[in-house]
């Protein structure tokens, strides 16, 4: 009877050696296997973030990248086409000085290229999009000779572009550059591809080169004096002569003011004026901005112009 109870007792004993065996290998176990700590949450969640942000880098690079290609190629097709638009010039009556005693605001001063090209890129990558191709316009408000317009046209693929101005022999020179744009652009372009005349007017009231391209450029090249140049994006280009306040200037989604020499009670005219703008509207001016609590300034810097420092002022409407 004592020996079988010292089997059993020997057995429970053996039984309870391996249970704290067993007990002893699951705490070692427990505390070695890697553990999800609230560090190490809070570093997985760095690592994602940074993930994102390095592809949306990538992305926004991309982006980016092809903007200023588009833009550049813009300015380059600008500058292999001016010798054609502008073969001579008058400065004295470029810079209107039989005028401009009488009228400050009417003093020229010729914007740089690369200033709207940073303007319109800023617009595209930063400040919400340039409108796409071939559905949003653009209007240069005091235009004068027009280089502004045809800068424009060059480097995105617009409706159409505009530049008003007041001053009559400015507009006319502007005039006669957009008869050489007609003629050595779009004539070129429609002759090449069986179209008609590259000038005068159409039936509907357009000019020739809204009604032939609807605005848009293409692919192939047009030729300027024996000279294969890349067809702009934008064909439709207009110039009006005359008061902003009387012509209206409705449906643009891009304005240009250059208005360094803007008195500054055109300036509140010209806010009244341009109040009937739907939100999303963007303007670029200079030095002066448009002095209306719905135009909100959403970039401004300083640069270099021909005629010394200025600002370049991008205002959006965001008040309808």
């Amino acid at each position: 009877m004592g020996g079988e109870e010292k089997t059993v007792g020997d057995h429970v004993l053996v039984i309870l050696f391996l249970l704290l065996l067993l007990l002893v290998a699951w705490t070692y176990w427990f505390r070695s296997r890697p553990r999800t700590t609230e560090v190490d949450i809070e570093r997985e969640g760095e690592q994602k973030t940074r993930i994102r942000h390095e592809r949306g880098a990538d992305i926004m690079t991309t982006t980016t990248d092809t903007t200023n290609s588009t833009l550049d190629k813009g300015l380059s097709l600008y500058t292999a086409l001016e010798p054609f638009l502008y073969p001579s010039l008058n400065p004295a009556l470029v810079l209107g000085q039989d005028i401009s005693h009488h009228c400050p605001s009417l003093m020229y001063g010729e914007l740089s290229r690369e200033t709207l090209q940073k303007a319109l890129a800023l617009i595209d990558e930063d400040l919400g999009g340039l409108p796409p191709r071939g559905e949003g316009s653009f209007i240069d408000l005091g235009s004068g000779i027009g280089v502004q317009v045809f800068v424009a046209a060059c480097m995105w693929g617009w409706k159409r572009c505009l530049g008003v101005e007041i001053y009559e022999k400015r507009a006319k020179l502007a005039r006669e550059a957009l008869r050489r744009w007609e003629r050595e652009v779009v004539g070129e372009r429609d002759r090449g591809g069986g179209g008609g005349a590259g000038r005068g007017e159409g039936a509907n009231g357009k000019s020739s080169s809204q009604e032939q391209s609807d605005g848009r450029g293409g692919s192939g090249n047009c030729r300027c004096s024996d000279r294969d140049v890349p067809l702009p994006p934008t064909l439709a280009v207009d110039f009006a002569c005359g008061d902003v306040i009387d012509l209206g200037v409705e449906g643009f989604q891009v304005l240009l003011l250059v208005s360094a020499a803007f008195t500054d009670a055109l300036m509140k005219t010209l806010a009244i004026a341009l109040d009937g703008q739907p939100v999303g509207t963007f303007a670029i001016c200079i030095t002066k901005g448009l002095p209306s609590p719905k135009w909100e300034v959403v970039h401004k810097e300083e640069r270099e112009e021909p005629w010394g420092r200025a600002w370049l002022i991008i205002q959006k409407k965001i008040v309808a």
